[in-house]
């Protein structure tokens, strides 16, 4: 008979599912990080998404501006107007994106400056003053 289990004590093989219960729990952690991370990114996304529709609106309000001021330009110099439309033309062009668009826009104002100062050069006499053809002292 003491091949039958004399001497064997049931007690010390009751199953330790210890390390099966941390691993599950391991897991489940995991998991809720993942998940947390997950809405957190697509939080992000979304504000910068709305970021982006911002700038992109404030783009937008910049190239019209640009817009008039080249009207404006148009009327001022007239021997210009095919340089203005061909730039009106890009500002209002669908394949360019806002940001290409702002970047002309910008090339623009800042060339239209630089006439309108040479402009206002040209009309100073040499040593500086008043403009030619004004008189500030007899009006």
């Amino acid at each position: 008979m003491a091949l039958l289990g004399t001497g064997y004590d049931p007690n010390t093989s009751v199953p330790n599912y210890g390390v099966v219960n941390a691993a599950n729990l391991q897991a489940f952690q995991g998991a809720q990080e993942g998940l947390q991370g997950a809405i957190s990114g697509f939080v992000n996304r979304e504000n910068e998404q709305k970021d982006l529709i911002k700038k992109d609106k404030e783009m937008a309000a910049k190239i019209k501006g640009t817009l008039s001021l080249l009207d404006n330009a148009k009327a001022l110099y007239p021997d210009l107007a095919n340089q203005i439309e061909t730039t009106k033309l890009q500002l209002v062009d669908p394949s360019l994106s806002n940001l290409d668009k702002l970047g002309i826009a910008g090339q623009s104002e800042n060339i239209l400056n630089m006439i309108i100062k040479k402009g206002t050069e040209a009309a100073m006499p040499a040593g500086g003053g008043a403009p030619q053809g004004s008189n500030f002292y007899n009006n």
